[in-house]
């Protein structure tokens, strides 16, 4: 039993705590370089980073996945080192050093070297959690920081209750939820734990309104800071459920949306038996109650050391947390916390499980072997998800890089009628399809769109393994499989022979002529080609265009589809609105609208460059409609030149 002696100071297991930090770093630092960007990823980028909103005050339907701390981070780093995966990922990337030297540090204060290890490995060997230190959202980040939070925390028990550490805890406690909001809940109790600790304290000193008086001028600073923190997250947090953006979740229950989720999905999609979720979600909360007896026991008969304070503090925090997650369902109507979204408990809960096996150790020696077994089942469960391609969660993204690059070295098969190639896709990849097709600058692929994803012109075909079900798969030509997710690229057996140009429309703004609107002037200070373009910003909303009254006798809606090409030019790339507009108009109004920014075919300010669209034409266009076609912007000047539409007819 030599290996459960206390060690000194001296003889603690700091080297070999380094190196196993080295080794998972480099492990998550290659997939940061390496991994296809995935779909919350790509939508994070073009949506927030690249679009510089940066405001946690910004509301919309999906405003929850703006992580604000990441969207920040990687716009900075992006900015300084350029646009990839590996760069926009740094943020997290250094969020992992935090939670490795912070997990380190907690783990060196265990009573043997086994434990210390034992416990590091517990700590940092679940591949689920990994993952997210491999991406650019705000996940990883939060744990990071959170990791932080609770090492300070311990500090601020042991240190006889400096409130430098407890000041610290919260700052990285608060810094946490700018990274993930869901955090609130732990900030909260964080808060009322060092006030009530500081009180209880005063409170056996000096008398009551006294020691009210004192817990409030020690922790003054710490005060301020949670004022002003309340001040920017209770309006966020109340303002993405007004905008109904908080409707990732579950509905069924605590048990089944929160615990079963997380530990199902930390199982990596690894063929485990099925009960084992349940038992460990049993085990857990057996864990948590013998720890709540132990810290009521401890407190109760008053034969408690400062830091052992802490083991109540983690109870306190978990079920606080866990417990606010109920309470805000049925008050609230938010949903419960499940998958990737209650990930934050399960760290929670994993810190709870080796402090108290450590001071259970300590007490009957046979029980210090239940972290070493533990540790060798992670590290088991992690030898079987090593894996330098995918992220569990994405795993249907695993393959993007490379089907991009499948599909543009087929570009020399598209359609010569076609100024630009669409490509059908299924809902998973239509945002990764978007990043890399601009950040790559692939822009003559045109803008993935979900409603198109079968439509019978598309060029090509990305398909997941549920989509390839619903085709008939005799009417499509395999061009390459990706076995690891089981999805294809195809394209169809069965398409046009050729485009019939039913008819052709160019605006070079030299003229009037079949343009809308005709009362903005045009503008001689940039042309790409005559001697005028167009020019839109804050005053001139709208460019000249095209317009064009349907005769459906030359134009045929059956099977065709409008192709748009314009040049471009805009004064700054922070314009992010301005967009080619389709519109289809009969008496009534407007009922079918399309807008394609800009900005997504950009690559400097002040240079032309060509904007592609594709835009099927619907059902419903009837004779005399009313199709026009224009420049939109009310910000800084925008350009436009040369605009040609197509109308194509697919002949078979």
């Amino acid at each position: 039993m030599k290996f459960f002696y206390v060690s000194s100071e001296g003889k603690k297991s700091g080297s070999i705590l380094f190196i196993l930090s080295v080794l998972l770093f480099l492990y998550v630092a290659v997939r940061s370089y390496m991994l296809s960007f995935t779909w919350d990823e790509a939508y994070s980028y073009l949506e927030f980073i690249n679009k510089g909103l940066f405001s946690p005050f910004y509301f919309n339907g999906t405003a929850a996945n703006n992580h604000l701390l990441n969207t920040w981070l990687s716009y900075v780093t992006s900015s300084l080192f350029g646009i990839n995966e590996f760069n926009l990922r740094i943020p997290n990337l250094l969020a992992y050093i935090l939670f490795l030297f912070f997990t380190a540090k907690i783990s060196n204060e265990f009573s043997s070297p086994l434990l210390r290890i034992s416990s590091f490995l517990i700590l940092n060997l679940n591949p689920y959690l990994i993952d997210f230190f491999s991406l650019s959202r705000g996940y990883g980040l939060a744990f990071g920081l959170m990791s932080g939070s609770l090492w300070y925390l311990y500090l601020f028990f042991k240190k006889n209750y400096d409130n430098k550490f407890s000041l610290r805890s919260l700052l990285f406690g608060m810094i946490a939820v700018v990274a993930y909001l869901s955090l609130i809940n732990f900030v909260i109790t964080l808060f009322l734990i060092i006030l009530l600790t500081d009180l209880l304290i005063f409170f056996s000193e000096l008398k009551f309104f006294n020691s009210f008086f004192y817990t409030l001028k020690k922790n003054s600073a710490a005060l301020i800071l949670f004022i002003a923190f309340l001040l920017i997250v209770i309006p966020r947090a109340i303002g993405l459920r007004n905008a109904e953006a908080l409707f990732y979740g579950g509905d069924t229950g605590f048990w089944n949306d929160t615990m079963l989720t997380v530990f199902e999905q930390s199982f990596y999609g690894h063929p485990y038996p099925g009960f084992l979720k349940y038992l460990l979600s049993a085990l857990s909360i057996l864990i948590v109650l013998i720890a709540l007896i132990i810290a009521i026991k401890r407190i109760y008969l008053k034969i408690i050391r400062q830091e052992k304070l802490y083991l109540p503090v983690l109870v306190f925090l978990l079920l606080s947390c866990s417990v606010a997650t109920i309470v805000q369902f049925y008050l609230l109507k938010t949903p419960y916390l499940t998958n990737r979204t209650a990930l934050y408990l399960l760290v929670l809960f994993s810190f709870l499980l080796v402090v108290l096996f450590n001071e259970l150790a300590q007490a009957k020696k046979i029980i210090g072997f239940v972290l070493p077994l533990l540790s060798i089942l992670m590290i088991l469960h992690f030898y079987k998800s090593f894996n330098l391609k995918y992220v569990f969660e994405y795993y249907l993204n695993a393959d993007m890089k490379e089907m991009m690059h499948d599909a543009d070295s087929l570009k020399t098969i598209f359609p010569p009628e076609k100024f630009s190639a669409d490509v059908g896709m299924s809902y998973d990849f239509v945002e990764p399809f978007n990043y890399y097709r601009c950040v790559n600058n692939l822009t003559l692929f045109n803008v993935a769109d979900k409603a198109n994803k079968f439509h019978p012109l598309n060029d090509l075909y990305l398909f997941t393994e549920k989509d390839l079900m619903k085709i008939n798969t005799d009417s499509f030509e395999l061009i390459k499989n990706y076995p690891l997710n089981n999805c294809a690229l195809m394209k169809r057996k069965y398409k046009p022979s050729h485009y019939t140009i039913c008819f052709s429309l160019k605006q070079d703004y030299d003229s009037h002529n079949d343009s809308m609107p005709l009362n903005y002037p045009s503008s001689k200070d940039f042309f790409y080609s005559g001697k005028a373009s167009s020019v839109t910003n804050e005053k001139k909303e709208f460019s000249e265009g095209i317009r064009y009254m349907i005769d459906s006798s030359k134009a045929s809606v059956k099977n065709s589809m409008l192709i748009i090409k314009a040049m471009i030019l805009m004064e700054s790339l922070k314009n992010l609105d301005a967009g080619i507009v389709i519109s289809f108009e009969n008496t009534k109004g407007i009922y079918d609208w399309h807008e394609t920014l800009v900005k997504d075919f950009a690559q400097k300010s002040q240079k032309w460059f060509p904007v592609y669209i594709s835009c099927m034409i619907p059902e419903q266009v009837q004779q005399d409609d009313l199709l026009l076609i224009y420049l939109w912007n009310k910000k800084s000047s925008v350009y436009i030149d040369d605009l040609e539409v197509r109308w194509l007819t697919g002949v078979n």
